[in-house]
């Protein structure tokens, strides 16, 4: 169910901050929890999606028409930003973690070491991808 609701700007920027706030949070509990089921191996992946998977709920969230669709978009943008922000090598979250390591021990991380980590990081999230879209595609032939 859809309801245009007319707002001032104000209020509806006051409400855009709400719902992004509102979001942020959402997506950490639900990004945590599924981390957490999956070092247990709980996780519920049919509920995961990548590239391809994304692309056919891009065409589902355009059918609902514009609004729909960039609040679609405001959605993916915010996982992206918090999956970024992960302690992983290779991400942002993992470039942010040397630095508050090299400011713990007073020195730099050896280089050499910060670069096969971050290899070892960007090799990992690869091989997540492809399982990701592997799904994805099973999930589309199997439909």
């Amino acid at each position: 169910m859809v309801e245009n609701v007319e707002r001032s700007f104000s209020e509806a920027l006051t409400q855009s901050f709400v719902a992004t706030g509102e979001g942020l949070k959402n997506i950490t509990i639900g990004l945590f929890t599924l981390l957490s089921e999956a070092v247990v191996g709980e996780a519920d992946l049919s509920q995961v999606a990548g590239p391809v998977g994304i692309v056919g709920m891009v065409g589902d969230a355009a059918d609902f028409g514009l609004v729909a669709l960039l609040s679609f978009t405001a959605i993916i943008s915010l996982n992206l930003a918090i999956i970024n922000l992960l302690p992983v090598p290779a991400l942002d979250g993992g470039r942010l973690l040397f630095v508050a390591i090299e400011a713990i021990i007073k020195r730099p991380i050896n280089p050499v070491w910060a670069g096969r980590l971050n290899l070892v990081g960007f090799a990992l999230l690869m091989l997540l991808m492809i399982v990701v879209t592997y799904n994805d595609i099973v999930r589309i032939f199997s439909n």
